[in-house]
Order: structure tokens, then C-alpha cells, then sequence
């Protein structure tokens, strides 16, 4: 996730800004059209959809072929969600924080693969007043101002996320403390460098200086070409109300508001009774053990698990119980509503995690019924 860096009294200031633009781009909103997709076609399907510019300004009612359940908002969050899932596979490139990247054997499909980036992207933003969460900020801030000059902190906080973590860890450390490399980790280094074409010897000195322009290379200017496709994409009517409206500290701010730490997600839950009786506060407070014990990764399966969506909420999750039992004993989502239920029948906190993990790693757990 980003790292944000904002002084906490901006952050009302901020809030109120970003609420401001996305009432501008609320305006340019139409009528309501289905669309019908399949959960294992997503990709195709979305392409397909937004082909044609004219879905974008439309409300969206979302059906998956196959699946029960109607759209309240939580199936256009999970149709979103799924796209760039399979999107992010497919079309980029990086570990937290991912970069437009295809095979140059592709690239004449390039425009029509990248304009359908552009359009679901303002789209979604549109519509759930949200980005994908590990879309790239400075790939973003470039695709938005149409540059490659991104400020050298932004660039290096980004880079940080998108290096995988062996590489993160070397990195952070010669950034912190350069003479405490060991022989093997200069090699190491040097090695990076190679592969990432800064043909020099690393030096304290230098350092940050190179690396800073190693991560302009590689989030801002390799990807260029692709995310001038993107940037064609998004209509002009949106980067007028809204997009030209934000600059780095209000897009850093949209990604902050998005994390989905422990602390927010508990925050974003509530019981539907404020009374519970004593069974139904055990497996409560099994939850909120469960939410404080997750990574990264496993927070989001859960966001996406309950609301169709791995971000926070706007409008909370709400809790409700149920008294199933052995073979029929599981979690059971609502995204329509937000609404999660959970049984009190657990004998323990580790019995209540291990079946919460394993539905949240099962594919089935994502396929909506009406069970």
C-alpha cells in the first residue's frame, strides 16, 4: 500500500477537497444500464463493455452469469475488483505497487488493451470514488499531468512497494545505513543496478540520487508509452470536473484513505444490535481478534469476502450472528449490504480463524448466491 505523508491537520482539509471534486465528477452521472459478465471471462467481458466510451457516465447494475444476487452497489464493486485482479495479472508488472506492462510483441493491441484501462479507471472512480489500490501513485500522477516529473520522495516510497520484498529490504537498508553492507549485499546491489540499467557502482554518496532515477525509469518513463493510452482513455469531460481538480497530496490522500488497516476496518464495524447476548459477544470479539491478526493480503480477501471490494468501506460493515453448526457452520457474506454473519458456535478463537482463512483462500467463496 502507499505510504502517505500527510501533516494530520491537513487531513480534514484534504477530506473536503476530494469530496468537492468527486461531487463534480457525481454531476456527470446518467441513467442506470445491466451489464452482464462472467467470473471467469471477466477480463474479456469488461473489454468487451468498455469498447464503447458511451457506458462511462452510466450507473452500472452488475449481473455475473451464473450467480444469484442483485446489485445494490456490492457486484459493481466486485466487478470492478475482478478486472483489475485479472488486469493487474495480465497488462502490469510489479509487487504492491504495479506498472502498465505488456510483451512489446503486443504492442499493437497496446491502444485498445490501454483505453479500456483508462475508461475503467475513471469510471470506477466515478462511480465507487475510489483507484485500484495497487495501481501505481506515480504512474498515476503521470498518466493525470501528463509528465514524468514526479517529486523524488513519491517516487521512492512508490518504488519501495514495487520492488519485491528481498529487494525492498536490501534497498531500505543502503538507503539507511550504506557502510553496513555486507560484500554479498554490494553484490547483490550491483546486481539490481545491472538489471536495471544503471550501469554504475553503487556508492554511498550517490545513492539516493541513483535509485531515485532508477525508480523514475521504471514506474514514470518505461511505461510512458502505454500510459498515454490511458491517459486518451479517460473522457475529457471527467479530467476537467475531477481529475484537474487533484494534485499529489489530494491523489496520496485518496490512496491513504483506502488502506485498510486493522484499526479502520474495526472501525468500519458494527453489530446490528447494540445488545448482544454472551455467545454472540465471543464470536464478536473472535472477529475483531481475527481482523487484528491478518497481513495485508488476507485484509483485503476479507474486505473483498464482505463488500465485494479489497478497500474500505464508505458506508461500514455490519454484523449480524446465526446458530448454524457442524457441516453447515461457515461465515456468510452479504455485499449487497455490507453485511457479514457469523456463527457462535465456534469453540475457540484459532477454530474461528482457521474456517474464516480457509473460506477467504477458497475461490468458491466469491461467487455469489443466494445462500
Amino acid at each position: 500500500m502507499v505510504k502517505v505523508q500527510l501533516h494530520q491537520s491537513l487531513l480534514g482539509e484534504k477530506e473536503q477537497e476530494l469530496e468537492r471534486a468527486f461531487s463534480e465528477l457525481d454531476v456527470l452521472l446518467e441513467e442506470v444500464v445491466t451489464v452482464e459478465v462472467k467470473r471467469h471471462t471477466v477480463l474479456e467481458d469488461v473489454q468487451r463493455i468498455y469498447s464503447n466510451q458511451s457506458i462511462i457516465n452510466k450507473r452500472l447494475h452488475v449481473n455475473f452469469i451464473g450467480e444469484e444476487g442483485d446489485d445494490f452497489g456490492g457486484l459493481t464493486k466486485d466487478l470492478f475488483s475482478s478486472f483489475w485482479n485479472s488486469a493487474f495479472i495480465q497488462w502490469f508488472k510489479g509487487e504492491d505497487a504495479l506498472v502498465p506492462c505488456i510483451p512489446v510483441n503486443q504492442y499493437a493491441k497496446a491502444p485498445d488493451i490501454f483505453s479500456v484501462v483508462g475508461n475503467v479507471l475513471s469510471h470506477m472512480c466515478q462511480l465507487n470514488h475510489c483507484v485500484p489500490p495497487r495501481f501505481c501513485r506515480s504512474t498515476l500522477l503521470s498518466v493525470v499531468f501528463n509528465t514524468s516529473m514526479i517529486d523524488s520522495r513519491t517516487l521512492l516510497d512508490d518504488f519501495m512497494l514495487h520492488v519485491t520484498v528481498p529487494e525492498r529490504t536490501l534497498l531500505q537498508k543502503a538507503l539507511n545505513s550504506f557502510e553496513k553492507l555486507s560484500i554479498s549485499e554490494k553484490s547483490d546491489l550491483l546486481t539490481f543496478y545491472s538489471v536495471n540499467g544503471m550501469h554504475t557502482v553503487p556508492s554511498a554518496k550517490d545513492f539516493r540520487e541513483q535509485l531515485v532515477l532508477v525508480a523514475q525509469n521504471e514506474l514514470v518513463i518505461k511505461p510512458m508509452f502505454l500510459n498515454c493510452f490511458i491517459r486518451q482513455a479517460i473522457p475529457e469531460s471527467h479530467m476537467r470536473a475531477f481529475w484537474s481538480q487533484l494534485d499529489t497530496d489530494l491523489i496520496s490522500y485518496l490512496y491513504w484513505q483506502e488502506m485498510p488497516t486493522a484499526d479502520r476496518v474495526l472501525q468500519c464495524i458494527t453489530t446490528s444490535e447494540k445488545d448482544l447476548k454472551p455467545e454472540e459477544e465471543v464470536a464478536y470479539y473472535y472477529l475483531r481478534d481475527f481482523i487484528k491478526s491478518v497481513d495485508q493480503d488476507e485484509m483485503s480477501k476479507f474486505l473483498h469476502f464482505v463488500t465485494g471490494s479489497p478497500l474500505l468501506p464508505n458506508d461500514g460493515i455490519t454484523i449480524v450472528f446465526n446458530r448454524l453448526c457442524g457441516s453447515l457452520r461457515r461465515p456468510i457474506a452479504h455485499t449487497c449490504s455490507n453485511t457479514l454473519e457469523i456463527p457462535v458456535s465456534y469453540a475457540s478463537v484459532q477454530d474461528f480463524k482457521r474456517e474464516m482463512k480457509s473460506i477467504l483462500n477458497s475461490e468458491n467463496a466469491f461467487i455469489m448466491t443466494m445462500i
